[in-house]
Parts: structure tokens; sequence; C-alpha cells
């Protein structure tokens, strides 16, 4: 199922070419909230009284212009360099494009604003996996994912593939005991990267 991107009370439907599990509700500190029903093709609920150009951004998502949805994301920072929802937009945008590297970047920008952003530490840790300098940053953004979520199996599934990726197999077996049930299976490789392809596992939903 695509993901859905909500603005003033209506929902996008995003297709963001990546396959991840549900998740319970997302909320970011203050000023948004923030769903993930397939986080990394977040489902992003965007309030009325967000920036009309950080809601263009969504619609041009949700339309397939990405090329035209970064170029408005970039803009809406500059003129709302707090607004959360055009950072994560910007973030996703740069992930449909392909661009790994600046859609990294661009959820590293949200953390620094929001250390305790759920979509932003999840998404991190699920990216960890692509380059092996990512994967410290996302076990410990998974970490502290989890201090916040901690029956989040998911999330402790991913966590210990990217020990396993590091050969720390001590803290690695506890958490895959405790995460038999995660919807993550051991990733396999196309042009270099991970590919996470989940199980047929039902997560409670927000």
């Amino acid at each position: 199922m695509l993901p859905l991107i909500r603005t003033s009370g209506f929902f996008f439907r995003l297709g963001l070419g990546l396959a991840l599990v549900a998740a319970p509700s997302i909320g970011a500190t203050g000023q948004s909230s923030v769903l993930a029903r397939q986080v990394l093709g977040q489902q992003v609920l965007v309030k009325a009284s967000v920036p009309t150009q950080v809601r263009r951004g969504y619609t041009q998502l949700s339309s397939g212009q990405v090329d035209a949805a970064i170029a408005t994301f970039q803009q809406a920072i500059q003129q709302f360099p707090r607004s959360i929802e055009a950072k994560l937009g910007l973030a996703i945008a740069y992930r449909r494009a392909g661009r790994d590297q600046a859609s990294w970047d661009a959820y590293q920008a949200v953390l620094q604003q929001e250390p305790d952003n759920r979509l932003a530490l999840k998404t991190v840790g699920l990216l960890g996996g692509f380059r092996p300098e990512w994967q410290q940053p996302g076990i410990d953004a998974l970490t502290r994912f989890l201090a916040l979520e901690p029956r989040d199996t998911e999330a402790q599934g991913q966590r210990a593939l990217l020990y396993g990726y590091q050969g720390r197999f001590e803290e690695r077996s506890p958490i895959m005991r405790r995460s038999s049930r995660a919807a993550i299976l051991p990733p396999t490789f196309c042009s270099g990267r991970p590919k996470f392809i989940p199980t047929a596992v039902t997560l409670p939903e927000a």
C-alpha cells in the first residue's frame, strides 16, 4: 500500500519506492504530528497551519513531481527554517529521487532540531544498512528510538541487523531472540545496496 500525506484534512498518496513496515503513531515534538505506516514511505500528517508552500511540496510529491517537490521544499526551508514538515518533506523527496546522501543529511537536519523525532530516528536506522559508515549512526538512532518506543520489534530487528553487519554478535543475539517476530528479514543486495523485505507480520496501526 502506498503511503499517504495528509494536509488540511486531506490525504495525498506517495509512492516512495521502499517496502517498510507499519509503525504506531509518531509525534514530532510540539510543532508537527507525524505518522509512519511504512517508514521511508512516510505518512506525514501536515496541519492546516503549515505554510502553503510546504503543503504544495507534498502535493507535488503525491503527483510524482519529485524534482519540483525538492525545489519547493528547499525554498520553504529558506523561508521557514524551523519547519519540521518542510525538512521531512525534503528528506522524503531526496530518497524518492534516489539521492541517499542528501536524504541522510536532510534527516540529520531534522534530528538536529528535534533529537527525539521518531520518524527521523527510525528512518536513519533503516538507512544505516545502506552504507558501512552509516551503520553506527543507525544503531545510535535506533537505540534512541527504542528508548522512546521500547516495544517496536521492527526497530529491534533492524538494530540487530546493523550489529550483525559489524560483527557484534554478542550484542545482536539477545536482541534477535526478543525480536523473533520482527517484520524484517536479512537484506538482499541489489546494486550494492541492501533491500529490506518485510515479512507478513501485522503490526499495530496508529
